[in-house]
């Protein structure tokens, strides 16, 4: 007995795919294909641990058939369906990752990631795993979705139809995938025909009982000419995606309910104008007319694919948006870059936020990890998107790349993109995560060698300074800038490094200004009017606003005596010089204001202090000698007051 299990062995192997080889596969999500055969497995593949779907046909599905012949017409189909996805490179087209791979119990291949099909989405639940994977049962389709999904599948048909010159053969829901990132994917291509000698009719086997049903197209989509003429044109696509369409928005169901017999196949074709007439008021009322063309038994009224994909139904700046990326590798570099900074920027804000996570981040997320000279294009749209999550959005979607973004190498331009918009990152970053994750951008960028970063950077402190707590600013960014006043030799650097800390001062506590800023300007001995005049500045706002603790002290011993040798810089001009006066003047009326105020304040105390004693002694019964020398005092020291009021 051993001895025969290890010839078996030998045989037909120990009943493992192949595809294990290739791919770590999880749990099973889904199903699709013909009678659903085919399990839908998450995976990972393991050269690059890139995510897929593995599709799994379990051959004890097919035991029910008896018949070897019939068992192995199946896995044929199923084949052929792979083969057949694998020659075309579209984007509405289910990507292969792994060609089929078989062993004696079940047939396998990988493509792109997948969420489920179509008919799993419209509550088909056949050969799904229990329980429902919740993504799957809570599932419900925003009709932007919709409305491009069958873009995207007409799309597919089209490409079909006009490039390759082949007809489907069986669209219907369990033919289309919708993948992960919310994309409407044409597959099942078991039945496809190549048109010969430029034909555009083919032959066609109308659907049996004789056979089974996993090896015949869906006969509730099958177009009445197939099934009475034996006969299909590219158009008989069309009806099948009429029908399709339908069951989209007739909670699944077709409009015709064969239950896999012919002759009830008939009855409902002959009744579909009825059941048409009830189920066009869910449709759009953009639909209701094109499609009721699509299912016309006359083929002559059928809209081709191309024509139907060009209705105004689809002229959607969203639906075009989305388009477009599905098209990325198709597009030039101009016409990439103008999407992205200014078309995808400007439909953001359109596009419903399902959408947006699920089919278009996405594309933005994998451009962040190319090339760098690409990143910089997709900076704008990112930020537009950050901009309008809410926070809770933004800490549960887009964080995590942000902060990658944040701390990954990149060139000057993309940091410059980057530090222009961060005050809208740190107005959605929780607060505990600005010093961690978002500000050392700007630190180290303030001690960069890029002249046009470091720019940037001190630029950017005005727009995020109410961020920046005081300890921040007084020991991460003031010693910078002063760090990149002194050690530049270029003004429009001296000049950059002097407005960040005039900007900054409304944020610093008066001890900073009097101990680290106003020694650090009273030191410049600058020629340079432009500098001057920046130091000018800069004590005009101390001198406007009483929170930089400006007093009359400071400006008399240390203000004053550095400024007053501007006044013979003969670089200046006559605007220049009378700005640095009026300062100047300004000054001195402070002080004189300030030093009359105190004087006044004195002598008022220093008379309230003799009235004291007056009423004192006059309480305690002066003589009568003093209080007569008291008396006298009192008419010079109110003449004293009087000239200080």
């Amino acid at each position: 007995m051993e001895v025969f299990s290890m010839i078996k062995n030998a045989v037909i192997g120990d009943g493992t795919n192949p595809i294990t080889q290739h791919f770590d596969i999880g749990r099973h999500v889904a199903s699709a294909g013909p009678e659903m055969v085919w399990k839908i497995y998450d995976a990972v593949r393991k050269s690059d641990q890139k995510e897929a779907s593995v599709f799994i046909f379990d051959k004890k599905v097919a035991d029910k058939l008896y018949k070897p012949k019939r068992k192995e017409a199946v896995s044929e189909v199923l084949r052929k369906c792979v083969k057949n996805l694998e020659r075309f490179q579209h984007p509405q087209i289910l990507q292969v990752y792994h060609p089929i791979e078989e062993c004696y119990d079940s047939v396998a291949f990988a493509s792109e990631p997948v969420l489920a099909s179509l008919a799993n989405l419209l509550g088909n639940q056949e050969r799904m795993p229990t329980p429902i994977p919740p993504e799957i049962r809570d599932f419900a389709f925003h009709e932007m979705e919709i409305k491009y999904g069958i873009l995207q599948i007409t799309e597919a048909l089209s490409y079909l139809h006009n490039t390759e010159t082949c007809l489907h053969g069986n669209v219907c829901p369990s033919s289309i995938l919708i993948s992960k990132r919310g994309a409407w994917k044409l597959a099942g291509m078991g039945f496809l025909q190549v048109a010969r000698d430029g034909k555009e009719s083919f032959m066609a086997n109308p659907w049996t009982n004789k056979a089974s049903k996993m090896v015949q197209p869906d006969l509730d989509y099958i177009a009445p000419e197939v099934q009475v003429d034996k006969r299909c044109f590219y158009v008989s696509d069309m009806y099948s995606m009429g029908i399709t369409i339908c069951a989209i928005h007739n909670g699944g169901r077709s409009l015709v309910n064969s239950m896999y017999n012919p002759a009830e196949y008939t009855k409902g074709i002959q009744l579909l104008s009825i059941s048409f007439g009830d189920a066009a008021s869910k449709l759009p009322i953009q639909l209701v007319e094109p499609v009721e063309k699509m299912i016309n038994r006359d083929i002559r009224y059928r809209p081709t694919a191309r024509l139907f994909s060009l209705l105004k139904f689809f002229s959607d700046s969203v639906v075009s948006c989305l388009s477009f990326l599905d098209s990325l590798p198709q597009k030039d570099a101009g016409e990439v870059t103008t999407f992205y900074t200014k078309t995808l920027v400007d439909t953001i804000p359109k596009i419903p936020k399902k959408i947006l996570y699920q089919h278009v981040f996405p594309f933005i997320r994998d451009e962040l990890y190319t090339e760098s000279d690409k990143l910089v294009h997709v900076i704008p749209p990112l930020i537009a998107i950050v901009q309008n999550a809410s926070r809770e959005e933004y800490r549960l979607k887009l964080m995590t790349e942000i902060n990658k973004l944040l701390a990954m190498p990149k060139n000057a331009l993309v940091t410059i993109a980057l530090l222009e918009k961060l005050d809208i990152i740190l107005f959605k970053t929780p607060v505990e995560a600005h010093k961690i994750q978002v500000l050392p951008i700007l630190y180290n960028t303030l001690d960069s060698n890029n002249s046009l970063a470091r720019e940037a950077a001190m630029n950017a402190l005005g727009a995020i300074k109410q961020h920046l707590d005081e300890d921040s600013i007084k020991k991460m960014v003031l010693p910078r800038a002063k760090a990149i006043f002194n050690n530049a030799n270029n003004v429009k650097v001296k000049m950059n490094a002097l407005m960040c800390i005039d900007r900054l001062l409304d944020r610093m506590d008066k001890s900073v200004i009097s101990d680290n800023v106003i020694p650090f300007l009273t030191k410049i001995e600058p020629e340079d009017p432009e500098i001057v005049m920046a130091i000018t500045g800069i004590f005009r706002h101390m001198m406007t606003d009483k929170r930089c603790g400006l007093t009359h002290a400071l400006l008399a011993l240390q203000v004053m005596p550095s400024l007053l040798p501007h006044t013979t810089n003969a670089l200046l001009t006559m605007e220049e010089f009378g700005v640095l006066m009026d300062l100047l003047r300004d000054m001195f009326d402070a002080i004189d204001r300030n030093r009359r105020n105190k004087m006044k304040l004195e002598a008022m105390h220093d008379d309230e202090t003799i009235s004291r004693n007056h009423n004192r002694s006059a309480s305690d019964g002066y003589p009568e000698q003093e209080q007569k020398v008291v008396n006298d005092l009192m008419p010079v020291n109110a003449r004293h007051l009087r000239r200080y009021l």
